[in-house]
């Protein structure tokens, strides 16, 4: 709830008759912390309100035109106006809203501004709100929705002696901010401030490797009082304790470092958007592909996400922008100038197999014992345009420029932290056609980013994501160099039933998954036999037969069945149970079978037992094993 009328009148009241605190006769009931008071006669409650510095209504005010004109530094302190037409100022920190009967005075340097909503400060977003429902106890919500919760000043933690030797620490007085979000549609915010606290005790040092340090509100309203721990701080607590640097006592006897930084009650959003821009822009799609018999680039279409990317096509979406693709494009070469910058070559729609990077600033001649470099294409969503940098290394095969990827770490230029690494082209000196070159494997172009980050030099991992042979050539064995996983469709062998992938060891064991296309949905797993020095096959057919679970035999002969309709087991040969004797049998499961081979004159249906010599099946029947 806002001031109440009835007490806004006779505030205007007293401003203006510009009564002094021993002329007023009236009992005003307000808040007892110092922002409104119980005023009567001559007491000493009514010396606590700044009557006397209020000098009366000097006159009307005109807030859409500012007349007379008002700006904070200019005044006299208690100068007061009325408001008779509404308008929007900039009293010197913001332009804040004046509603006609507002009443606008001079206070410590600055235009203040009283309604109904309370006193505030002249200043953009500064505003105060007071809810008093409850006159003694009312809730003041400052500035809310540009805060959270956080420290705004001191709260600094130390250490009571230097690193390795102190035991206890200390934290300077402060102030700061928690905002409850408890009921989304009336958040409150409260102000907090704390006294110094010295020479505080560390609980569990002997025990943990670093204890938190935040303030909470005490039982005595806007007063904090700190709160320890040993455990990382929850989403719940970053959302109601101010949370301060942290001790750290890794040899579990004394400090021996302080945290750099606690949380802010602002510039949360900025902080983030720091962290984002850094990252740089989330990539999907937006692969570089060969044009055709040349040596230019085509591009697929794709999705940038990056902040505000999208704000001038459509508000309500404004961080993913669609890239449209590219055909026969246009693009910036780069490479280093030999003195800390980069060179800039525009307008070119051709790559250059011929010359590489070597730091000297002037483009080295690709030798012949190493003819492949890694051409390295960076993506700006935000424009729609790309270029490509130059390799900065030599590879004598196409799979060794491969498996450096990732590893080259090139230097590039600042700004393609704002680009996104999405494709690494590999060519072969003296190729003229990319078409061609792929085909007799001088050339590859190498996927990098899929909704991954474009920073750097690129993103860790490889991948292998279309339906094309990625690999080395393309006949014969294919080669993966380093770890690779492999996305939506994969075709790395002829589509009669032969082996898919293989992974064979230099030993001659494998590891081999194939298709069976006389089986609809059928796919083989085959494991080499080391021991046996065959090979069995375990396979699963789950659209031939209602068996549908197989381990079969080299020549292909199911040994074993599985229906998982039925959970019914057949096998194609003798099925042997395990041998005991009588004293070493297992705890039974009704309906395990087994043999002992010292049944002492067993019995038709009855119990087991030892101490004999005859061989004979035994049956678990949920209480004895019997014979």
């Amino acid at each position: 709830m806002p001031i109440g009328q009835a007490e806004l009148n006779r505030f205007f009241e007293i401003i203006a008759a510009s009564k002094l605190p021993s002329e007023l006769t009236e009992l005003f009931v307000t808040t007892s912390n110092g922002l409104h008071l119980v005023i009567q006669d001559g007491t000493n409650d009514a010396l606590k309100i700044k009557i006397p510095l209020l000098r009366g209504i000097k006159g009307d005010y005109d807030a859409d035109t500012n007349t007379p004109a008002l700006i904070d530094g200019t005044g006299t302190e208690g100068d007061t106006y009325y408001t008779t037409v509404a308008g929007s100022n900039d009293y010197g920190s913001g332009t804040v809203d004046t509603e006609i009967g507002s009443v606008l005075f001079y206070i410590s340097g600055k235009w203040r501004l009283f309604n109904e909503q309370g006193v505030k400060s002249i200043i953009a977003g500064e505003g105060i709100v007071v809810d008093d429902t409850d006159p003694l106890n009312p809730i003041i919500t400052a500035n809310v929705l540009s805060k959270n919760t956080g420290d705004i000043l001191g709260g600094v933690v130390t250490a009571d002696g230097a690193f390795g030797v102190a035991t206890t620490f200390s934290v300077t007085s402060g102030s700061g901010f928690k905002l409850d979000w408890t009921d989304p549609s009336n958040p409150i915010g409260t102000p907090i401030a704390w006294p110094e606290f010295t020479n505080q005790s560390i609980p569990n040092i002997a025990t943990e490797l670093f204890t938190t340090i935040s303030i909470q509100e005490s039982a005595t309203p806007g007063l904090g009082e700190l709160v320890l721990g040993n455990t990382l701080t929850t989403p719940e607590e970053r959302r109601s304790l101010i949370g301060l640097q942290g001790v750290v006592h890794t040899d579990l006897t004394t400090i021996t470092s302080i945290g750099s930084s606690s949380k802010p009650a602002y510039e949360i959003t900025e902080a983030l958007l720091d962290y984002i821009v850094n990252l740089g822009p989330l990539n999907d799609g937006n692969q570089f592909f060969e044009n055709g018999a040349n040596l230019s680039l085509d591009k697929t279409t794709g999705q940038t996400t990056f902040p505000f990317i999208n704000r001038d096509v459509n508000t309500q979406n404004p961080t993913e922008k669609t890239n449209i693709g590219i055909t026969l494009g246009s693009f910036t070469r780069f490479y280093r100038n030999g003195s800390g910058g980069f060179t800039i070559v525009a307008n070119q729609t051709v790559i250059d197999p011929e010359q590489w990077d070597d730091g000297s600033g002037v483009l080295a001649t690709v030798s012949n014992p190493n003819p492949y470099t890694i051409k390295r294409i960076y993506f700006f969503g935000q424009t729609g345009t790309f270029s490509v940098v130059y390799g900065q290394a030599e590879y004598g095969t196409l799979g060794d420029a491969r498996a450096n990827i990732f590893l080259e770490n090139p230097e590039v230029n600042p700004v393609f932290q704002r680009g996104t690494f999405v494709t690494a082209l590999i060519v072969r000196k003296g190729i003229t056609d990319l078409t061609a070159a792929i085909a007799g494997g001088d050339a590859e172009f190498v996927p990098v980013t899929s909704e991954t980050s474009g920073g750097g030099a690129g993103a860790v991992g490889n991948f292998i994501t279309q339906d094309t042979d990625q690999l080395t050539g393309n006949t014969g064995n294919k080669t993966l160099d380093g770890d690779w996983r492999f996305n939506n469709n994969l075709s790395l062998g002829a589509t009669s039933p032969t082996y898919k992938l293989e992974i064979e060891d230099a030993g001659g064991d494998f590891i081999k998954l194939t298709r069976n296309t006389g089986d609809v949905g059928s796919w083989q797993i085959q494991i080499s036999s080391a021991l046996g020095g065959g090979t069995g096959t375990l396979r699963f057919i789950p659209s031939v037969s209602t068996a549908d679970f197989h381990v079969l035999s080299d020549g292909g002969a199911s040994r074993f069945i599985i229906d998982t309709s039925t959970g019914n087991a057949t096998v194609s040969g003798v099925y042997i149970s395990g041998g005991f004797t009588v004293a070493t049998l297992p705890a039974g499961i009704t309906g395990a079978t087994a043999y002992v081979t010292d049944a002492l004159t067993p019995s038709y249906l009855g119990t087991a037992v030892g101490g004999g010599a005859v061989t004979v099946p035994v049956f678990y029947n949920g209480t004895n094993w019997i014979t």
